[in-house]
């Protein structure tokens, strides 16, 4: 992608948050939508299957949706973002790492996002969608998922509300997120 794409398409990405930090659903929806696919050209060539990629895709969707409030729009959007994808990565290769499925990899992270746009994401998830998975949660399940990836709210915050310890929270969260990616691939 030459520099002037680039640069218009941060302007745009950032115009789009912007709009979305006031409430315009429309324009975060299509934000998401451009950013799903950039983040699927980004994977292609770091993640073996495509079914891990597009669950690293929804997990980068759900921690930008996390922490939209904290995204600064006098900085880069692109960089922002790729961050929030570089964490769930990693988070990604630690997981399998350790059951011996995938190898770690020296990557380099410089090399980000010079990928061309050539076509729409099917791995977006649509809104409904979501929201009719997070209801199949047990109401514990419910409450974590909101708090910690739509509040941003801390575990120990949700632990004082379930009135659990800080651990428990923590793997009732990982079996709700889960079940959300199961029964989001099964719709797929």
């Amino acid at each position: 992608m030459n520099k002037e794409k680039s640069l218009e398409r941060e302007a745009k990405w950032k115009e789009l948050m912007l709009a979305s930090q006031l409430g315009d659903s429309d324009a975060y929806g299509k934000l998401l939508k451009e950013v799903a696919s950039t983040l699927k050209l980004f994977l292609q060539n770091r993640v073996q299957e495509s079914s891990d990629g597009e669950d690293i895709i929804q997990e980068v969707l759900l921690g930008i949706h996390a922490a939209r409030h904290t995204y600064d729009t006098t900085r880069s959007f692109e960089a922002w973002m790729f961050s929030i994808a570089r964490h769930k990565l990693i988070d990604f290769y630690r997981k399998h790492s350790r059951r011996n499925e995938v190898q770690l990899e020296s990557l380099d992270w410089e090399k980000i996002s010079n990928e061309s746009l050539s076509s729409p994401s099917s791995t977006m998830v649509d809104t409904n969608e979501l929201k009719a998975a997070v209801d199949h949660l047990s109401p514990e399940q419910q409450v974590a998922v909101k708090m910690l990836k739509f509040e941003s709210r801390s575990v120990r915050d949700v632990a004082r509300k379930l009135k659990m310890n800080e651990g428990a929270v923590r793997t009732m969260a990982s079996r709700a997120y889960q079940k959300l990616r199961e029964n989001l691939l099964k719709k797929k």
